[in-house]
């Protein structure tokens, strides 16, 4: 189930360095970057759904 959250979030289970990239629900780009070593990453967006990719990882991330 996704987390809510104010738009910063911490991503377990990948190594730093691992690129990503955020997603709208309706397939726009919001965000892409790698993890830094903390692996945390703040969404500079409205509320809303949106999917985290990374790899073969797809996690909803849902901003509030």
């Amino acid at each position: 189930a996704p987390n809510p959250s104010s738009g910063s979030f911490q991503v377990r289970g990948l190594p730093s360095g691992s690129e990503y990239v955020i997603y709208a629900v309706d397939g726009r780009l919001i965000q892409k970057g790698q993890l830094d070593f903390e692996r945390s990453i703040h969404i500079e967006s409205k509320p809303g759904y949106y999917i985290f990719q990374s790899g073969d990882l797809r996690k909803p991330i849902i901003i509030q």
